[in-house]
């Protein structure tokens, strides 16, 4: 029923939490907000069926975190395809920076152009987006074929650490620390042992 108020917009970052729990409804529920024949991303699978009855943008940065620890709990060939498909798809579906679209800029969904009836203007990548997706393509060995999405995770991957500690002294408290954790924890998951993160470990074991 695509009528229904359920309360399922953030179920893909919490659903990849849950997979890296080890808990695999979560994975086989970020498996199914995928759409198989575009590779687009969804909040939800729920969200994937209702398509243009969302009601809001039908991804995020905060989706993309749940979608990179779903991959790495399960980092199969198969689904290394799916992730890869889902850059194909990013690339295709870039946000126009003139009348003409012949600027561009990469982002997470197809939502906030500005005719859009609903539009949050929510999905275009930040500085801190394109390093994260840096640092998992590069550990996780994922193809980038788009030049410019290459290019700027490349550039940012440099920040990642630097821009995660400042997120997580920065981020009021609330879902918008939740969201620096769930980065600091999936780089702690990718063996990245940076001093910057130990020092962030340590801090957030003090902090009543």
């Amino acid at each position: 029923d695509t009528a229904q108020p359920c309360n399922d917009g953030d179920m893909t970052l919490f659903n990849g939490l849950l997979c890296s729990a080890n808990i695999p409804e979560g994975c086989d529920a970020v498996t199914q907000s995928q759409d198989l024949k575009t590779g687009q991303w969804f909040r939800s699978p729920r969200r994937r069926i209702a398509g243009p009855a969302n009601v809001m943008n039908s991804f995020s940065p905060d989706m993309a975190i749940g979608l990179y620890h779903w991959l790495v709990s399960s980092p199969t060939l198969q689904n290394k395809a799916k992730f890869e498909a889902w850059i194909d798809w990013l690339s295709k579906n870039k946000r126009c920076l003139d009348s003409e679209c012949k600027r561009q800029w990469p982002r997470f969904c197809p939502d906030d152009d500005a005719d859009h009836p609903n539009a949050e203007y929510g999905c275009t990548m930040r500085p801190g987006d394109l390093a994260t997706l840096g640092v998992v393509t590069e550990k996780m060995g994922i193809v980038i074929r788009d030049k410019q999405i290459r290019e700027l995770t490349e550039e940012w991957r440099a920040s990642a650490t630097t821009l995660a500690w400042i997120s997580a002294h920065t981020n009021e408290v609330g879902y918008r620390l939740h969201l620096a954790a769930s980065v600091l924890y999936l780089y702690k998951r990718l063996g990245i042992k940076e001093n910057i993160l130990r020092h962030l470990a340590s801090y957030g074991a003090n902090v009543t």
